[in-house]
């Protein structure tokens, strides 16, 4: 979407080994330590082209885009029991609004809403489009 700016953080979790989180994220996600000594960190989207999770990353080895989601790269830190939450909000002007969450743990378990989810819990004649 063209001008589309977003805003993405996840919730507070906990990690086995924070340098390690660190290292297998791109330069635009923070991993902001929210408390220690029980390694309880946040990511935050530094992106300032769009603020959305990326969904490939540059790879300087190969000169080349690679598909990448935060999912796969942040499963493997978890701490068993721990989830966590990415969410993000967004807009291109007032044309679209989105809004979505995705939770996942260690284990591959993932659940995702979105905002038009809504559209699920109403009638067929209730119309999706906003514009």
């Amino acid at each position: 979407m063209a001008n589309y700016t977003a805003s993405a953080r996840s919730n507070k979790f906990r990690v086995k080994d924070i340098a390690a989180l660190e290292a297998a994220m791109p330069p635009e996600i923070e991993v902001y330590v929210e408390s220690l000594p029980d390694r309880r960190v946040s990511l935050l989207v530094n992106d300032c082209d769009s603020g959305s999770w990326p969904s490939a990353i540059y790879d300087e080895a190969t000169d080349d885009w690679i598909d990448w989601d935060v999912e796969t790269a942040v499963a493997p830190h978890l701490e068993d029991g721990e989830w966590c939450v990415v969410k993000e909000v967004g807009a291109e002007k007032l044309r679209y609004l989105i809004g979505y969450a995705t939770a996942f743990n260690n284990k591959g378990e993932m659940h995702t809403i979105d905002l038009d989810d809504i559209f699920k819990l109403l009638p067929d004649s209730v119309s999706t489009c906003a514009y």
